[in-house]
């Protein structure tokens, strides 16, 4: 494994692109479920995706940051790491509402909503359409939430190693 990472030196740029990729890709498949299979989201639904936008606007900064010190760069990047951890655990906590060990009710306004309306700005992507706790299958058989929470952690893992690779290579 030391020996791969040696032989492809990661830079902080390339985490921080790593990073953003990742949270594309997950907010693209938020966005198609909702648009093309009908999936509405709910209060937490949409917080999961307020942090995934965190993280990305953090790796890109972060990206920007690293041409010029490497260190401010990755100091920004575990930022960014943090937005895909609180996602985590919106989606575990979405989880566990929908699957009843968790009694809690959502309010239709995310926690964010008076200081940064998302929600009137991209009302396609942002806006609370669902109620929590009422499950929506993705193929049938698995639900969306553990479904984003999986998708969530292994992002996180992946940027995590990424991260001390390109620290233990030193690029």
């Amino acid at each position: 494994m030391l020996q791969f990472i040696q032989a492809n030196r990661l830079s902080t740029t390339k985490v921080s692109m790593l990073i953003a990729f990742m949270g594309s890709a997950l907010l693209l498949f938020a966005y198609i479920s909702q648009h093309v299979f009908d999936y509405e989201p709910c209060t937490l639904c949409i917080e999961i995706r307020f942090w995934i936008s965190s993280a990305i606007c953090a790796a890109l900064l972060s990206a920007l940051l690293g041409l010029f010190n490497k260190w401010l760069g990755r100091s920004v990047n575990v930022i960014a790491i943090l937005g895909l951890a609180a996602g985590v655990v919106s989606a575990i906590q979405l989880s566990l509402i929908e699957k009843g060990y968790l009694f809690a009710g959502c309010t239709p306004f995310t926690f964010y909503q008076n200081s940064l309306p998302l929600h009137e700005w991209w009302p396609a992507m942002y806006e609370v359409q669902g109620l929590c706790g009422s499950p929506a299958l993705l193929l049938n058989t698995v639900a969306y939430s553990d479904a984003s929470a999986l998708g969530l952690i292994l992002s996180a893992i992946i940027a995590v190693v990424a991260l001390i690779a390109s620290i233990v290579t030193g690029k």
